[in-house]
C-alpha cells in the first residue's frame, strides 16, 4: 500500500508540474511536426510584453482594454508553407463581438454566450524566408450556433473550421487595426468580409451580391487579469456595448489560395511597400547616396518632378547630366544657417524636412549650374553675391513673365521688390519688363549695366545676402553667363 501511496503522489505531482504543457498538446487542433514552438513565439515577442487594445472603426476607437498572450495556452500547426502558434490571451476585463441576432437576443435574455466570441494571438512563421507575422484572430459565432450548442469556439483554429461552426472570422493587428474577414455557414466560407468606416452604412452596400452586417463590440473592465472567455467576475464593471461595427460581406469566388496560410478563410498580411528610392536623375547625380528615410525621399522626389516640370529647371537638370556631373550625398542637417544648400564639396543638404520644397530645390540646381556647367567658382568671396543676385533675378524674371508685366498683381517676393524707396522699386521693375519685353519674352541679353547696379542695390536690402554675411557685390567682371544660357534655350523650347 505505502507503494502505491508514493507512486500516486509522483504521479500527481508529475501531472502538475507539466500541466502548462499539457494544456498546450490537449488543445492542438492538428497533430503535427511543426518547427515553430510556443517556447521560441513568448522569444521572439517577449515575456514581459503587455498592451492595451481598443479595436478601430476608421477614426472611430473603443476604449482601451489590458490584454496579454497566455502562454501557457497555446498550441501549434502547420501547413506546407506555414508554421503557426495560436495562444490564448490574459484580458483585463472582457471583450466580445455579437452580431444583430445575436446582440438582440442578449439584451432580452442576458445570455452571455450571445455575447461571447474568442480571440487568440496568432504567430505565423513562413517556412522559406523565416518570416513572422503577429495577428489577434477572433472567432464569433452567429445565433444559431449559440443556440444548438452544437460546437465550441474553442474548437476553431488558425487552419480548421469546426464543421458546425456558422459566424465570421476577424483579423485584426495588435494595435487593433482590423485587416480582414470571413463569413462562416456550417463550417464553410460564404463570404469575404471588410470593414467600413464610421457609423454610416456606405452607398456600397447597395450591390446586389453584398450585405450589410453590423458587429456590436461589448466590453467589461476589471481590476484582475483574466483568461478570455473564462471570468470570475470579481471587480468587474457592468458589461456595456462599446461600438457598432458596419461589415461589408460580398460574394466571392473560392482561389484556393491567399496570401495568408495558402487559403482562403485565412490572415493576409498587410504587404509591405518597397522601399523608396530616389529619382533616377538625382541618384546618378548624387553618386555618394543619402540618409534620408522613406518619407523624406519620397518628398525630395515630389519636390524634383515639380522642379522638372517647368521647362527652365528641366534644361538645367539635363545639363547636369550631359556634363556627368557627380556630386556628393543629399542629407537633412538641422545645423545649417540657411534652409537648403550645395556645400563645396557637393553635398546637398536640407535645415529639415519642410525645407524639401521645390522652391527651394531650383535655387540650388542654378548654383549647380553656375559652378559645375558654366565653372564659376560661387564659393569664392568676390563671387557669392553676385551668383545669389543671379539666382534671384532668374527668379524675378520668370515671375514677370508670369505677370506678363503686370506687378500690379504680384505675390511673389521680388529680389528688389522692397527696396530702399519706392523710385528704386520702380526701376528695378522697369528694367524687367525691359528685358522680358514687358513680360512676353524670355531675355534675348542681360543689360550688363544694369545687372551690376541692381546687384549692389540687393547686397543693401537683403536681409541675408549682405555684407554683414561676407557677401560682396562689387565685382564688375562678373558675367551673368549661366541665366543668359538659360534664357538663350527658354526662348526657344520655353514659350
Amino acid at each position: 500500500m505505502k507503494k502505491i501511496r508514493n507512486l500516486v503522489l509522483f504521479l500527481l505531482l508529475l501531472l502538475s508540474f507539466y500541466r502548462c504543457e499539457e494544456n498546450l498538446k490537449n488543445d492542438e487542433p492538428v497533430q503535427n511536426i511543426s518547427q515553430f514552438t510556443v517556447e521560441q513565439a513568448q522569444a521572439w515577442f517577449g515575456s514581459e510584453w503587455a498592451a492595451t487594445i481598443s479595436l478601430k472603426s476608421g477614426s472611430t476607437e473603443s476604449p482601451k482594454i489590458g490584454i496579454k498572450p497566455d502562454w501557457c495556452d497555446g498550441f501549434t500547426s502547420h501547413n506546407s508553407k506555414f508554421d503557426v502558434v495560436e495562444v490564448g490571451l490574459l484580458v483585463q476585463g472582457n471583450f466580445g463581438f455579437a452580431d444583430q441576432t445575436s446582440s438582440k437576443d442578449w439584451k432580452m435574455t442576458k445570455n452571455p454566450k450571445m455575447i461571447t466570441s474568442l480571440t487568440r494571438m496568432v504567430f505565423m512563421k513562413d517556412k522559406k524566408n523565416g518570416r513572422i507575422d503577429q495577428f489577434l484572430m477572433t472567432i464569433v459565432g452567429n445565433k444559431e450556433y449559440h443556440d444548438k450548442k452544437i460546437g465550441q469556439l474553442s474548437d476553431n483554429s488558425y487552419f480548421t473550421r469546426e464543421k458546425h461552426f456558422s459566424g465570421y472570422i476577424f483579423f485584426h493587428d495588435l494595435t487593433g487595426n482590423f485587416i480582414n474577414g470571413w463569413n462562416y455557414e456550417k463550417g464553410k466560407i460564404v463570404r469575404k468580409c471588410s470593414q467600413n468606416n464610421g457609423n454610416n452604412l456606405p452607398i456600397v452596400l447597395k450591390k446586389a451580391d453584398c450585405i450589410a452586417v453590423t458587429v456590436t463590440l461589448y466590453n467589461q473592465f476589471c481590476t484582475d487579469w483574466y483568461h478570455n472567455g473564462q471570468y470570475n467576475y470579481t471587480n468587474c464593471e457592468d458589461r456595456v456595448a462599446e461600438y457598432e461595427y458596419y461589415y461589408l460581406y460580398c460574394s466571392y469566388e473560392p482561389s484556393g489560395g491567399g496570401s495568408g496560410g495558402g487559403y482562403d478563410g485565412e490572415y493576409y498580411p498587410p504587404t509591405t511597400p518597397d522601399p523608396i528610392t530616389l529619382n533616377t536623375q538625382l541618384n546618378t547625380l548624387f553618386a555618394d547616396g543619402t540618409t534620408l528615410t522613406d518619407a523624406e525621399k519620397e518628398k525630395l522626389n515630389n519636390a524634383y518632378n515639380e522642379m522638372i516640370n517647368k521647362c527652365i529647371y528641366a534644361y538645367i537638370s539635363n545639363q547636369l547630366t550631359n556634363n556627368n556631373v557627380t556630386l556628393g550625398s543629399i542629407s537633412i542637417d538641422p545645423t545649417l544657417p540657411g534652409v537648403a544648400c550645395v556645400t563645396s564639396l557637393g553635398n546637398l543638404k536640407f535645415q529639415g524636412v519642410d525645407a524639401i520644397t521645390a522652391e527651394n530645390l531650383e535655387h540650388e540646381w542654378v548654383h549647380l549650374l553656375q559652378r559645375y556647367v558654366s565653372n564659376i567658382d560661387i564659393f569664392d568671396p568676390s563671387n557669392q553675391g553676385m551668383a545669389e543676385f543671379e539666382n534671384f533675378l532668374l527668379t524675378d524674371v520668370i515671375e514677370c513673365i508670369n505677370l506678363r508685366g503686370d506687378f500690379s498683381i504680384a505675390t511673389h517676393s521680388f529680389a528688389c521688390y522692397n527696396m530702399r524707396d519706392d523710385d528704386s522699386t520702380i526701376e528695378y521693375q522697369t528694367w524687367l519688363k525691359t528685358l522680358t519685353e514687358n513680360g512676353t519674352h524670355y531675355p534675348s541679353a542681360i543689360d550688363i549695366e544694369g545687372f551690376l547696379k541692381f546687384a549692389k542695390i540687393f547686397g543693401e536690402v537683403h536681409s541675408w545676402y549682405n555684407a554683414d554675411h561676407g557677401y560682396q557685390f562689387d565685382n564688375t567682371s562678373y558675367q551673368p553667363i549661366s541665366i543668359s544660357n538659360l534664357f538663350n534655350n527658354a526662348r526657344t523650347n520655353c514659350e
